[in-house]
């Protein structure tokens, strides 16, 4: 089977060795990323807030000799992107990750408390001096919307109610595509994979997919249905229309 036409990335949200994390062994780990260089995918996807830090710090224990290792620095407090204290923390990071040479840089959320310019002043000038390929801005979280504690359904939560209501709107409308996808032995899973390699926006060239995994099998089966082709017509029609039904649900301002 040939590679995925979208390069595919490893997630790491839940890998450390700080108490939070799901995914403590090293040993696992590196059999997620020997099955990445095993189908050709070289990405990793980190971050210096994953594992409070020791995400990084796991990663540079494994024999990741050829990947490439992108991450991020989130704004936990104000001030955090200021210019001194975000390179002060982007150092933390290189030292995590040892002798792997980092890719991307991300900004992972917005530090409203610094000007932009300024922040992106100091990231310029990191990226000056060599210590990774590229940088991007990330996603800009609409600071309200934290998913802790509990989950976006957590009725504790102030915005459980815009989360309840948006997925209470969607459920009719994802199963009949459920339907439509069984009718052609397809997962849910699957369609989306294949929806996103060959029917989004996305190039070969954009930056890729992170898969976020629990087990070394999701792993194999994600990245093997990456690798198949497009999705059958009907599938791809009513992915459509299902975009159609619930595009009024969505909040793009989350991202925002």
């Amino acid at each position: 089977m040939s590679p995925a036409r979208i390069p595919v990335l490893l997630g790491t949200g839940q890998v450390g060795t700080d108490g939070n994390a799901r995914f403590t062994d090293p040993a696992l780990i590196q059999q997620w990323v020997d099955i990445m260089a095993k189908h050709g995918q070289v990405g990793i996807d980190t971050s210096r807030l994953y594992g409070k830090g020791t995400s990084e710090k796991l990663l540079a224990q494994l024999n990741i000799e050829g990947m490439r290792l992108d991450t991020k620095i989130f704004p936990l407090s104000p001030g955090e992107h200021e210019p001194t204290k975000l390179k002060e923390t982007f150092k933390l990071s290189l030292e995590a990750l040892g002798p792997n040479k980092i890719r991307v840089f991300y900004l992972h959320a917005p530090d409203r408390s610094v000007p932009f310019e300024d922040t992106l002043e100091a990231v310029n000038e990191l990226y000056k001096q060599g210590f990774f390929g590229g940088y991007l801005t990330g996603k800009l979280l609409d600071p309200s919307a934290k998913p802790e504690p509990g989950s976006h359904f957590d009725p504790k939560w102030h915005l459980s109610s815009m989360y309840i209501g948006r997925y209470k709107a969607t459920a009719a409308a994802v199963t009949d595509l459920n339907i439509t996808a069984e009718k052609h032995g397809l997962k849910l899973s699957e369609v989306a994979y294949r929806w996103m390699q060959h029917h989004s926006s996305l190039g070969p060239k954009d930056h890729g997919i992170i898969l976020g995994v629990s087990n070394v099998q999701q792993l194999e089966d994600a990245i093997t249905d990456c690798e198949k082709g497009p999705l059958p017509e009907e599938v791809a029609a009513a992915c459509e229309e299902t975009w159609q039904r619930v595009k009024g649900t969505a909040n793009p301002q989350y991202w925002v």
